[in-house]
């Protein structure tokens, strides 16, 4: 919430049912789309955070290297479901999660990490929020289990 996202607790299905109506929630992306620069009307897309770090605000989602969704970074709004237990304390943990997620790996993987709403200021020092990805970033957390 202090980097401007929206942090909601509770079951995705339900969550998204009450905020989205049916009809958004069926057009909305996947993180399994491959990536589409066009589709930036898109309104929402829904991505499952693999963690979150609570000390910065950031979810972080996994990606095989070489993949290229679009799902969080062409759309108005980002919806990242995360699990409670999948939320770390601060950035040393989330590395020492990485890596261990990694080990043995015969593909390599990046992490894309998202901390609030897309921002710049690179032109006339002028915050614009929404210019090189989401406007709006909606967080649920789901309880464990």
């Amino acid at each position: 919430e202090a980097v401007d996202a929206v942090v909601v607790r509770g079951r995705a299905e339900t969550v998204l049912a009450e905020r989205f109506g049916a009809e958004e929630l069926a057009g909305a992306l996947r993180a399994d789309v491959p990536i589409d620069r066009e589709r930036r009307e898109a309104p929402l897309a829904i991505t499952r955070a693999k963690w979150a770090i609570a000390d910065t605000g950031t979810v972080v989602e996994l990606h095989p290297v070489g993949s290229e969704s679009a799902a969080s970074a062409v759309v108005l709004t980002h919806v990242a479901v995360v699990s409670e237990e999948r939320i770390l304390p601060d950035l040393a943990t989330f590395y020492r999660r990485f890596a261990e997620a990694l080990e043995g790996s015969e593909e390599p993987h990046y992490a894309a990490m998202i901390t609030g709403p897309s921002r710049t200021a690179d032109i006339e020092q002028t915050l614009v929020l929404g210019a090189h990805g989401p406007l709006d970033l909606l967080i649920v957390v789901e309880p464990p289990g």
